[in-house]
């Protein structure tokens, strides 16, 4: 489907690349690590240091293909960058979430201190705020940003990161804090006693 959908319109700005069945290897990537976590599975391409190291080459792979020099493109490599760019960064994730649920390194240590557990909580509302900060921001600076592209990409990315932390907060303090604030803990089963029916 991607590949017909971007042969039929190679305009970054494809309306079907927002699509759900263009968007199906989202899904599809996190069912089957899901599946593999699940059943235990190791394999050498998604464990260890090896593993950690093809999931984050794989990652910045699909998005580098990203970038509007590739997708702008006309020729078979943009079409290529395009079908594949939101695929290889998919799976690259899903490698690195299956490599850090199966093993312990120092990355996983980094992603169990305080500063990341708070990302991790205020996550969903980076999610849904991070595209209007970043637009917003580069429309106000835009303007005076006569330097390289690449510099003037990186100063609006860390001036809305900066922006966005105390805007999630402030997010998951008025709209997700009442859900999770509701929700029933879930506590483990204590096993059955011996000589009595497990229920």
């Amino acid at each position: 489907f991607r590949a017909a959908g971007w042969y039929v319109a190679n305009d970054p700005y494809n309306v079907l690349d927002y699509s759900i069945p263009n968007r199906l290897a989202e899904f599809l990537m996190g069912i089957i690590a899901a599946k593999l976590y699940l059943a235990g599975t190791k394999k050498w391409w998604y464990s260890g240091l090896i593993g950690l190291c093809i999931g984050v080459v794989v990652a910045f792979s699909g998005r580098l293909l990203m970038t509007e020099s590739m997708v702008s493109r006309t020729d078979l490599i943009g079409h290529l960058s395009r079908v594949f760019n939101l695929p290889m960064l998919t799976l690259g994730y899903a490698i690195v979430t299956l490599n850090c649920l199966q093993n312990r390194h120092l990355f996983t240590r980094f992603l169990e201190t305080n500063w990341m557990n708070a990302i991790g909580k205020y996550s969903y509302s980076m999610y849904l705020w991070h595209w209007i900060i970043a637009e917003w921001l580069t429309h106000q600076v835009k303007p005076y940003l006569t330097m390289n592209a690449f510099w003037g990409v990186n100063i609006v990315f860390i001036a809305s990161v900066i922006i966005l932390y105390p805007v999630s907060m402030l997010s998951y303090k008025l709209f997700e804090s009442f859900y999770f604030n509701k929700r029933k803990p879930v506590t483990a089963q204590a096993p059955a006693s011996s000589g009595s029916p497990a229920i």
